[in-house]
């Protein structure tokens, strides 16, 4: 994903989550795709390792991470360690 497909993504959705990962995130992914599968196309997956120019372009600095839109804005950042972030995410997309 580059940093175009990045801001069309966010302008196309009322509410767009981007879920930055790597693989030794494999048991949040899990979790996170199981919330996604019920709600198609609010939640986008980022693979930090494939997508290292848009990682530089958004100034990430940690993963697991997202970032939350809404209406085209930034509402939220989150890091993805929180205990609770299956919940959080549900709130946002609900």
């Amino acid at each position: 994903m580059d940093f175009l497909q990045y801001t069309n993504l966010v302008k196309t959705y009322r509410v767009c989550i981007f879920f930055f990962y790597s693989k030794e995130c494999h048991e949040l992914y899990d979790k996170i795709k199981t919330i996604e599968t019920s709600h198609k196309n609010k939640i986008c997956f980022v693979d930090i390792d494939h997508n290292i120019s848009l990682i530089k372009e958004i100034k990430l600095k940690s993963y697991p991470f997202f970032k939350i839109y809404k209406d085209g804005i930034l509402i939220e950042d989150i890091i993805g360690t929180y205990d609770n972030i299956e919940n959080i995410i549900r709130l946002h997309i609900t």
